[in-house]
């Protein structure tokens, strides 16, 4: 139900900008948790789907293209 999806969103948002993570991971993971939410109908991120999010949020927010 839509209503799984947006309490994972905001559970995992509170938790990650609590804990001081970028907005970006933020983003990756959400979009991440509504791709496996339209597919599975289960917003819930394996480690692969993790570490894509961190290693997208890095790069996003580390990367000088000066």
């Amino acid at each position: 139900m839509l209503k799984d999806l947006i309490k994972y969103i905001k559970r995992i948002r509170s938790e990650l900008i609590e804990r001081g993570y970028p907005e970006t991971l933020v983003e990756e993971i959400t979009q991440i948790a509504i791709d496996n939410w339209v597919e599975t109908s289960i917003p819930s991120l394996n480690k692969k789907q993790i570490f894509k999010a961190m290693s997208t949020s890095v790069a996003k927010t580390k990367i000088n293209l000066n």
